[in-house]
């Protein structure tokens, strides 16, 4: 079975980035980290639900698509996933969150035989929250090079 940690980092600007990495049979097979671009509400729980949403995208690209378990350090974004079905009503502010990018979760899941949830203490998800933090480093640095570019044309 694959199994992907995933995990998100919310930036005091709203950006929302993304750290995962892939096993299977016990093996690291892949990892990926990034911005997130889709549209959603800015807060860690969509942080979180943003980089499973990555994974599963991710997981498509390698061409994985049969069973995935999904682990994650936040216990709500875990719960709300294991119980999200579009046409019921929310239960809660986090299932809100989750409609907020129902659609391209559910682009996403759809690609899967099966798919599971599960909780893991944050310390067995130090790689997917090395790897979001990547992200964030990477992305401000890209922007301080841009400004400092643009600085430069315009004569400053």
């Amino acid at each position: 079975m694959i199994v992907t940690y995933c995990d998100g980092r919310l930036a005091k600007n709203g950006g929302i980035f993304y750290g995962c990495v892939v096993y299977l049979g016990g093996e690291k097979v892949a990892e990926t980290c990034g911005v997130y671009r889709d549209r959603c509400p800015r807060d860690s729980n969509a942080a979180e639900f943003a980089a499973v949403i990555s994974g599963l995208r991710f997981l498509v690209t390698l061409g994985f698509t049969g069973e995935v378990e999904i682990r994650n350090d936040n216990n709500g974004c875990v719960e709300t996933l294991h119980r999200f079905r579009p046409h019921n009503p929310p239960m809660s502010h986090l299932d809100l969150m989750l409609r907020a990018v129902g659609r391209e979760f559910l682009e996403a899941v759809q690609y899967f035989s099966r798919i599971t949830y599960r909780w893991v203490p944050r310390e067995e998800n130090t790689e997917a929250d090395a790897l979001a933090l990547r992200a964030y480093l990477e992305e401000f640095r890209r922007q301080v090079l841009e400004r400092r570019k643009l600085k430069k044309i315009q004569g400053g």
